[in-house]
């Protein structure tokens, strides 16, 4: 989505390249204990890779390749409630989800709510791409850090992912909570 190529700082990781690194490492350890794991963006060149049809090579192909992972924004919007129809209609029943998004926009907290409502138990890894160095950046913290709040009041389980932190020291923080 236009919302996920978002960086502290330029030269900075963005959010997106993050979560695409941390889908892999999720992706391999999930594999690896014989979960049945797909690959799934949301956005306007959605992707979808089935559990079934899920290699860890695939996964990382799909993740270098795919025009839904790439580094510049996408100049197209996606409508959530179409793609969240597209959604439930490959994976009708329950599917627990592991969504990756900055959260730096109220359509991904919709979005984490209305899997939620559609009986798909979600878990948000959200890498934190915010700074305080300047007002702005301040206000787009509080911002997200508000919607972190929101999604934790539903009973959302969110991992807020800070910068310079390490994937599985942000994961081992989130399990304590």
């Amino acid at each position: 989505r236009t919302e996920a190529p978002v960086s502290p700082a330029p030269g900075d990781p963005t959010a997106r390249d993050r979560s695409a690194d941390a889908a892999a490492a999720l992706f391999a350890a999930f594999h690896a204990q014989w979960d049945r794991v797909g690959l799934v963006a949301a956005g306007p060149t959605p992707c979808w890779l089935r559990p079934e049809a899920t290699t860890a090579a695939r996964v990382r192909e799909m993740l270098t390749t795919h025009p839904a992972f790439r580094h510049e924004p996408p100049t197209e919007s996606c409508y959530l409630p179409d793609w969240l129809d597209a959604f439930r209609a490959r994976f009708r029943r329950p599917t627990h989800v592991v969504f990756l998004s900055p959260l730096c926009d109220d359509g991904a907290v919709r979005l984490v709510r209305r899997l939620e409502l559609h009986g798909h138990p979600v878990a948000v890894v959200s890498p934190d791409p915010t700074t305080a160095a300047t007002l702005g950046g301040r206000i787009v913290r509080l911002e997200r850090a508000i919607r972190v709040l929101r999604l934790r009041n539903a009973g959302v389980r969110v991992v807020d992912w800070g910068n310079g932190e390490s994937l599985s020291t942000a994961l081992a923080r989130g399990a304590r909570r």
